[in-house]
């Protein structure tokens, strides 16, 4: 069974032999990783919009070029024939 993020126990470092284990780290100091990976993240989903934005002006660029070079085809399609 899974566990909210806010069910998981925080855990205290281990002190082994009177050192703070290397191993064991806070959700505090992981905080700032987040942080990072949230702003890639916003960033990757901001280029891929913009990309997918650009492939629609081209999917529409095509089809009125399209229309305009096989106009009995289009009209046809349409039904105006």
């Amino acid at each position: 069974m899974q566990k909210n993020d806010l069910e998981i126990p925080i855990q205290e470092p281990c002190t082994c032999g009177g050192k703070t284990c290397g191993a064991v780290r806070h959700i505090e100091d992981l905080s700032h990783d987040v942080d990072v990976l949230r702003a890639e993240l916003r960033r990757c989903e901001k280029m891929n919009a913009e990309e997918n934005r650009k492939l629609w002006y081209k999917v529409g660029g095509l089809i009125v070029a399209l229309a305009a070079v096989l106009p009995t085809g289009w009209a046809s399609f349409l039904g105006l024939i």
